[in-house]
């Protein structure tokens, strides 16, 4: 019985240990594993920003409409290092056509 006890409380602090490391690991993101948000997105030295955000994968997240294309087989993905993503493939025989995503030729995209 008193083994059991033991064994009891010694889960309960791991279970206590793991779940504290976890809450200070979501609390402690660096600045660049965190979404833009405020100037850091759409301040006056932000040229374009994607964040791939869900159902807006393609669109200029610094409100200066500098929307993506995805072009031959590139596509938008949810499983990214922070969520969305862009991914791209290599063109080939087979796929020789221009890959990834482009946005539209402006000049303030080339300050």
């Amino acid at each position: 019985m008193r083994n059991s006890k033991i064994v009891a409380q010694v889960i309960t602090v791991c279970l206590l240990l793991v779940a504290t490391r976890l809450s200070w690991s979501a609390d402690n993101k660096q600045p660049w594993q965190q979404l833009y948000t405020g100037a850091e997105a759409t301040g006056a030295s932000v040229i374009s920003l994607w964040q791939f955000l869900p159902g807006q994968e393609s669109k200029d997240n610094s409100g200066h409409g500098h929307d993506l294309k995805l072009r031959g087989e590139a596509r938008f993905v949810t499983e990214g290092p922070f969520g969305g993503a862009l991914e791209s493939f290599p063109a080939d025989t087979k796929n020789d056509k221009a890959q990834g995503a482009i946005a539209r030729s402006k000049p303030d995209l080339s300050p």
